[in-house]
C-alpha cells in the first residue's frame, strides 16, 4: 500500500493536483506512514521530476 501512496503523491505533485496532495498527505497520517518517508518517497519525488523536466 505505501508504494502505490508514494506513487499518487509524487503524481499529484507532477499533476499540480493540490488538493489531492493534502488528501494523500491526511491519508499518509492516518495510515500512521512517518512524515519524512511520505515527504523523501512521496512528495519530493514529484518536485524532482518536475524539476528535471525544466532544466
Amino acid at each position: 500500500m505505501s508504494e502505490e501512496l508514494y506513487e499518487r503523491m509524487a503524481q499529484s505533485i507532477i499533476e499540480g493536483e493540490k488538493e489531492i496532495a493534502v488528501e494523500l498527505a491526511t491519508k499518509a497520517i492516518e495510515l500512521n506512514i512517518h512524515p519524512l518517508d511520505a515527504i523523501a518517497k512521496g512528495f519530493v519525488v514529484g518536485v524532482n521530476y518536475i524539476g528535471r523536466a525544466h532544466v
